[in-house]
């Protein structure tokens, strides 16, 4: 079963609430490329090595945002995330 519930996230310049899936066994989480940029999220230094559900593996930049559940209160707080190289 797939879960999805709103996010608002929030970086340097905007932010956007999407609808996003809640894996809660991922190691680290995934943006978009395209809502990284609008958002103006953080980059950091860093990048992760990240292996997909099919084994194919990618090196990936390291960004961080404020990420909030709305549905929640609003709970949440900067989080890092890694920014995929596509936009979805």
């Amino acid at each position: 079963m797939r879960i999805y519930s709103d996010v608002r996230l929030q970086g340097a310049t905007s932010e956007t609430t999407k609808a996003a899936l809640i894996d809660t066994g991922a190691e680290i989480s995934m943006v978009p490329f395209n809502v990284a940029v609008d958002i103006g999220a953080w980059r950091t230094n860093q990048q992760a090595d990240v292996v997909g559900v099919h084994g194919e593996s990618r090196t990936l930049p390291i960004v961080a945002a404020h990420l909030y559940f709305p549905l929640l209160k609003d709970i949440g707080g900067r989080f890092i995330f890694v920014m995929s190289d596509t936009s979805r």
